[in-house]
């Protein structure tokens, strides 16, 4: 029963982990778009 319980803990933690990943690498997406536009706002403001 001890082994089937943390059997299933595991489960958990391996699908929390992977939950996590793709909100953080949204994170890094959003912040990299953002620099994006503002570097192309810049080079339009400057023109």
């Amino acid at each position: 029963m001890d082994s089937l319980n943390r059997k299933h803990e595991l489960e958990l933690y391996e699908t929390e982990k992977t939950d996590a990943a793709p909100e953080e690498q949204r994170q890094v997406l959003l912040l990299l778009i953002r620099c994006l536009l503002e570097a192309e706002l810049g080079e339009l403001t400057k023109h």
